[in-house]
Parts: structure tokens; C-alpha cells; sequence
């Protein structure tokens, strides 16, 4: 399925084709500790046709004769371990590779993608007649070279 062509121009100021591609994806979803709980997993593979790879007549633009091939997986983890307490963590690993450029060698990994991330939150909310008394929590994200912490390492309302 095509999808918006990114707003830059070569350095002729062609407008880039849409990046197109194919995707195969297998998942499950399950319930835990009596519904408290959410656990799902997913393996996929997508293969991107007209990727943007530097022009290397001018590396200041880009060209668009790349392919990039992504394979990974995740693992989700939610729940409300007691009342009011939400949890959620995440794992993702990616591994993308060019596997057609102009100058590029094929099998280089894809700069700016991180190889595994990881993500966690806890929080805890009181309603009062259905609505949200307080909330608090604290986020962590990294993604190999990145930690991540949300502002003011929490937040409430």
C-alpha cells in the first residue's frame, strides 16, 4: 500500500514517489490474572520499495532506488495489579537493513532505527464519580543509546 511521499525534493526538485511495500505480521493476545492483565506478542517483516538513500552526487539530497527490510518483534506487557495502579512495559527489537541501494552496501543496518527499546510506565489514578481525581505516574523509555525519562520524571493532574 503506497504511503504519502515525504515533502522533500531531489536535488533536481522532484517530488519522491510513494514508498510502497509489503508487511506479514503474526500476533497473540492474552488475558491474565482473571482480566487484570494484557499480554501480546507479534513477529513481523516488512520490505519497503523507494526508499530515500543519499545522492551520491550531492549528499546534501536524496535519491529514492533504496529498499529497506525490516524483521522484528515485540512483546507487551498491561495490567492493574491493584485498584487504581496501572503498569505497562514494552520490548521491541528491529533489524533493518538495506537490501538495495545506490551506494550503500546491501546488509547495512538502517542508521536511526534502534536496534531493541525498551519502555515502562506505572501510574495510579482515584475517580470520583467516574471521573479522574488524581493521577500520577513515572515513564521510562530507551531505545540502545537513548534513555528517556518523561518530564519532571512524573506527572499528576
Amino acid at each position: 500500500m503506497p504511503t504519502c511521499p515525504i515533502i522533500r525534493r531531489s536535488a533536481t526538485g522532484q517530488l519522491f514517489r510513494p514508498v510502497t511495500g509489503v508487511q506479514y505480521e503474526v500476533g497473540a493476545k492474552a488475558e491474565l490474572a482473571g482480566g487484570r492483565s494484557l499480554a501480546t506478542a507479534a513477529l513481523y517483516e516488512l520490505t519497503k520499495q523507494n526508499a530515500l538513500t543519499t545522492d551520491p552526487d550531492n549528499p546534501l539530497f536524496s535519491i529514492q532506488t533504496g529498499e529497506v527490510q525490516s524483521k522484528g518483534f515485540e512483546v507487551d506487557l498491561s495490567g492493574r495489579p491493584l485498584p487504581g495502579w496501572d503498569i505497562y512495559a514494552s520490548y521491541a527489537y528491529i533489524d533493518a537493513r538495506y537490501t538495495r541501494d545506490n551506494d550503500i552496501a546491501v546488509g547495512t543496518e538502517v542508521g536511526g532505527v534502534p536496534g531493541t527499546s525498551l519502555y515502562r510506565s506505572v501510574g495510579g489514578q482515584t475517580t470520583s464519580a467516574g471521573h479522574c481525581g488524581w493521577c500520577m505516574g513515572r515513564a521510562r523509555c530507551c531505545d540502545g543509546a537513548i534513555v528517556a525519562v518523561a518530564p519532571g520524571a512524573g506527572w499528576t493532574r
